[in-house]
């Protein structure tokens, strides 16, 4: 396929940048993600390098594997020496824009019909052996207006998407340990807990949505974010974690105490224990979701199934407001130390992300100051390696060719020119013969 035309931005990533395009002569448009193989690529460690291309792999293979209509359909993957592409399917907006429409919180028939839909994605990833990680509204795309999903009752509403961070769920059982997600949507138990289960991190990430579908960005910014702000204490983010699990259950002021299927379900997605916590199975046969038929020996699980209840007239979106950027928070003590220790941001406008400083590489120790009566003169440099090349690699042999990998990322055969520089190839052999390394 040919995508010839870039129409707008749509947004940017860690590595990548989406954008909407469409080919020529058709009027269907795409979300193309940019992945520029330099940003993938980290000079100083190999071994972020090999983490970083295992990531892009890893989300091409789960995407592909996964065939549902409420996950992001991923259409074609090319490549070039510099960078690759995904194209996608693009929807109308995403969860966080309209969450915006709705600043008292989303009607229950939205957050019915947008979570069911949710609850059939993560089925089909956990059964597929995929945990997401990193799911939060700015992750979910939103296809169409609610006040007209009742009409098309096969479409797909929502879409889970961007699976950068997804896992393999091992077939033995094991727990991940590794510390990905985004503050105020990752289950306490990657803090608390050397090792946890990506599924049932999953669903408390996915009641953490609920939460902000309920009762929109204020409540949610002053009464559910706040536990995520001090990541350095363990017992301080346990306890303030748990005040605002009580503090959800309380309800809000701003809109009547929720229906008690609702809260009950909404109670068994935010438990801080993950073994109590509800599994996917057990929401699919939830009431309130409404998606078993039959009685409890014949019952069947529906296919994508949808609210037909209109929404009441008096109900109307609010104007829009400014969005705020969404950075994801991932991995290291040192990392979680710099974020406990940034200011915290104005109270005006509640964050989602706190911005995240890197340690700088080395510190530069200052040399003891010389005798009185004496001149010092600094030592001359020695004089700098000569850089040799290395004799495995091909990048500086006359041409070489390296064959494509098994995720199929180009089907043609990449030559890399004699001009080429070493680093380069060290990205490419990584992506397609990884048992080879410079």
């Amino acid at each position: 396929m040919i995508y010839a035309q870039v129409l707008r931005r749509l947004g940017d990533g860690e590595f990548s940048t989406v954008v909407e395009c469409r080919k020529a002569e058709n009027p269907e448009t795409f979300a193309l993600k940019v992945i520029g193989k330099a940003k993938v690529q980290r000079h100083s460690s190999i071994l972020k390098s090999k983490r970083n291309i295992s990531r892009i792999n890893r989300e091409v293979r789960a995407m592909r594997t996964a065939n549902h209509a409420g996950i992001c359909r991923l259409f074609d993957v090319m490549q070039t020496p510099s960078h690759i592409y995904l194209v996608l399917e693009k929807g109308d907006r995403d969860l966080y824009a309209l969450i915006d429409d709705y600043p008292g919180g989303c009607p229950e028939n939205v957050v019915k019909s947008a979570t069911r839909i949710l609850v059939l994605a993560l089925r089909h990833c956990h059964n597929a052996k995929i945990a997401h990680r990193d799911i939060k509204p700015e992750n979910i795309l939103v296809c169409g207006d609610p006040h007209t999903w009742h009409q098309n009752p096969d479409a797909g509403i929502v879409k889970l998407c961007d699976f950068g961070l997804c896992a393999d769920i091992p077939e033995d059982g094991a727990l991940l340990q590794d510390f990905v997600g985004s503050p105020g949507f990752f289950a306490p138990e990657l803090l608390q807990r050397p090792a946890y289960d990506g599924a049932r991190a999953d669903l408390f990430s996915l009641g953490a949505v609920m939460v902000e579908l309920i009762f929109g960005h204020d409540f949610f910014g002053a009464v559910w974010y706040p536990a995520y702000e001090d990541l350095l204490k363990v017992d301080r983010f346990a306890a303030a974690i748990a005040d605002a699990v009580a503090r959800v259950r309380c309800g809000s002021n701003e809109r009547p105490p929720l229906e008690p299927p609702l809260q009950a379900l909404l109670n068994g997605l935010l438990e801080v224990v993950p073994e109590r916590r509800k599994t996917v199975e057990e929401l699919c046969h939830e009431e309130w979701f409404e998606l078993m038929r039959g009685g409890p020996d014949q019952a069947s699980l529906l296919r994508l199934t949808f609210d037909h209840s209109r929404p009441s007239a008096g109900e109307k979106p609010a104007k829009h407001r400014a969005r705020s950027k969404a950075q994801t928070l991932r991995g290291s003590s040192a990392a979680l130390a710099v974020a406990a220790a940034a200011p915290a941001p104005s109270p005006s406008k509640p964050p989602f992300v706190r911005k995240v400083t890197p340690p700088p590489d080395a510190i530069l120790e200052a040399a003891p100051p010389p005798r009185e009566g004496r001149v010092v003169s600094p030592p001359p440099r020695p004089p700098a390696p000569r850089p040799t090349r290395p004799t495995c690699c091909p990048a500086y042999l006359p041409e070489t060719t390296v064959a494509s990998s098994t995720l199929s990322l180009s089907p043609a055969v990449l030559s890399i020119p004699a001009a080429g520089v070493c680093c380069t190839y060290i990205l490419m052999t990584y992506i397609h013969r990884d048992s080879v390394k410079c």
